[in-house]
């Protein structure tokens, strides 16, 4: 009973400090308008959406293009007229190397401006003039292929001149080998041109079934490019079986012609059973297509492990070998793949993802960032607890009740982790009642989707928030509990709360020399901030908007029991031996 009374006393003994007071009313405060995106720059900035104005900016970058196009022009001709020897010759011949090169990258950038311009002039005329008509989405469908088209046309019409453009820019560009053939050229832009004229087609009659139709044929055309591909290589690798750059071709070819597959899929998806445009299945169905792209994009990105090392000043320097590169970027590429799962889950279950709406379960993900908010109010009333009674001198006057000194101790430790906690539930409930108001209470009953040994399981959400809350809570009470531990042992409160924020911000500042490295999730730096990786295990169709320090870097829940668990016991250890045994009669 004595225990209980101790602590209720310095419970109230807490609040009845005004500084404090007022902090834990504005963390709350602060808590509720972050529920309500108050503090979201995304609903301040940018004001309504203008064709006529996108228009307007690309006809003036044409014309600055262009100005500057003519003035390299001056430049280049009068370096070839000049002729210099030694190394001044050196020097210049480097000079020039440069300007070509940007001169070559202001051609194509003339190139795209104006294809921008001739497509949002034909938009107007349509009256494209919303993001809500289906028919904008389309438009950079349209841009790509005018700008392949007009790609083909500059090698198809090229001057001698043009090699080096045409080779260092185009080709890139248009993701082909610079040994092409006019043949090739040509066939690749009838393709294009009859692609186009079905999208401009499709827009004009307003048919939306139209576009999708054109959309399945385009992607069996890449079915089949990418089939030709994989069987050329799988020909070379008949006569190089040992070759590693072939066996890396191949995987990437094979995923590439996979996920093509899965995109042909959705779209046939949309077309037979006539999905509204911009209804929740048609942005899931959309999202799930960027996955596959992101998968695409990723694969074509992975190097063989001669190319790590051949290129270390940047591999090496991100990851710690070729076999964390690996197991980090494979990770990444199955996160696409189970995005995709959860899509075709959610669909077929009629459970619309967190993260496809503007959702009362996606905003409440946002909770993670209020966590630095209870770290410093936990490191300050635990920095205060102890050393402010020496520095008042009513250390005394608790030393003399009748009580065992380590009760007058635990009492203290637990109102400062009654409060923090305190804190955390009402500031839970006020960003959850802010959620509420602006997105609604519908949605609080769906579940939260994840894929757990390769299918898609449901949870509460709710459950499943509450449990991260907990998890997060973890790092605050060891915080408390070391910050308690130096205002026990060093009766200095500057130092005490100095010691609790350094051990904070060392999470975060370790974490950048660690980047993608697996280790750190081992280590027990992480766990100091766990509000901070929290999240960063979360597979989500749409990207969210929680703080995420390093992505790749995962936290795990037995290491943080294991590491803040044995951390905190050590703490107060050290905190009861140093109050039961020390002298005060000289403090």
């Amino acid at each position: 009973m004595k225990l209980l009374s101790f602590t209720v006393n310095e419970f109230t003994k807490i609040f009845k400090r005004r500084g404090l007071m007022f902090f834990f009313v504005l963390v709350i405060l602060n808590c509720f308008l972050a529920g309500l995106n108050v503090y979201d720059s995304s609903n301040i900035a940018g004001g309504s959406f203008s064709l006529e104005t996108e228009l307007d900016d690309y006809r003036k970058s044409v014309i600055t293009y262009q100005n500057q196009l003519l003035e390299y022009e001056e430049e280049l001709t009068s370096s070839d007229e000049s002729t210099v020897s030694g190394a001044e010759s050196d020097d210049i011949s480097d000079t020039r190397s440069t300007d070509y090169k940007t001169y070559n990258e202001l051609r194509f950038a003339l190139l795209e401006a104006e294809t921008y311009v001739s497509v949002y002039e034909k938009a107007l005329e349509l009256n494209i003039l919303s993001r809500d008509d289906w028919r904008y989405s389309v438009l950079y469908d349209i841009i790509n292929g005018e700008m392949k088209i007009a790609c083909y046309r500059v090698i198809l019409d090229a001057e001698p001149d043009d090699e080096d453009y045409i080779a260092t820019v185009i080709c890139p560009y248009l993701e082909i080998s610079s040994n092409y053939t006019i043949t090739e050229i040509t066939v690749k832009l009838r393709n294009q041109l009859q692609n186009i004229e079905t999208l401009w087609s499709g827009v004009e009659a307003l048919d939306y079934g139209s576009y999708c139709k054109n959309q399945i044929t385009t992607l069996q055309y890449d079915q089949a490019a990418k089939q030709s591909e994989l069987e050329a290589i799988n020909r070379q690798l008949e006569d190089n079986p040992a070759s590693i750059e072939l066996a890396m071709s191949k995987r990437k070819a094979e995923g590439v012609k996979a996920a093509i597959e899965g995109k042909i899929e959705i779209q046939t998806y949309r077309y037979e059973n006539g999905i509204e445009f911009q209804s929740w299945v048609d942005r899931t169905l959309d999202i799930m297509l960027d996955k596959y792209d992101a998968y695409i994009s990723k694969l074509n990105g992975f190097v063989t492990e001669e190319y790590f090392h051949k290129n270390g000043d940047y591999y090496e320097w991100a990851y710690a070998d070729y076999g964390e590169y690996a197991t980090l970027l494979n990770a990444e590429l199955q996160d696409q793949l189970d995005a995709v799962a959860i899509g075709w889950y959610s669909i077929n279950n009629g459970v619309e993802e967190l993260s496809v709406a503007d959702s009362t379960r996606s905003n409440m993900l946002g909770f993670s960032d209020m966590f630095t908010f209870f770290a410093f109010f936990a490191i300050v009333i635990a920095g205060v607890s102890v050393s402010s009674e020496h520095v008042t001198r009513t250390i005394y006057l608790l030393l003399i009740r009748p009580a065992k000194r380590y009760k007058i101790l635990l009492s203290k430790y637990l109102s400062c982790i009654l409060t923090t906690m305190v804190l955390i539930i009402l500031s839970f409930g006020a960003y959850l009642l802010a959620s509420i108001l602006i997105c609604g209470a519908g949605d609080l009953g769906l579940p939260y989707l994840f894929v757990s040994e390769g299918a898609v399981v449901e949870f509460d959400f709710l459950h499943w928030m509450l449990f991260r809350v907990l998890y997060c809570s973890a790092s605050i009470l060891f915080l408390l509990t070391l910050t308690f531990t130096a205002s026990t042992v060093f009766r200095n409160t500057a130092f005490a709360v100095s010691s609790g924020l350094f051990t904070f911000f060392s999470s975060i500042l370790l974490s950048s020399f660690f980047r993608n490295s697996t280790l750190y999730g081992y280590l027990p730096f992480p766990y100091f901030n766990i509000s901070s990786f929290v999240f960063n295990d979360l597979v989500t169709l749409a990207p969210e908007t929680i703080s995420r320090v390093t992505g790749e870097i995962v936290v795990y829940p037995t290491f943080a029991c294991i590491w803040l668990g044995g951390l905190t016991v050590l703490c107060l250890l050290i905190a009861f031996a140093t109050f039961t045994k020390r002298d005060v009669t000289n403090t």
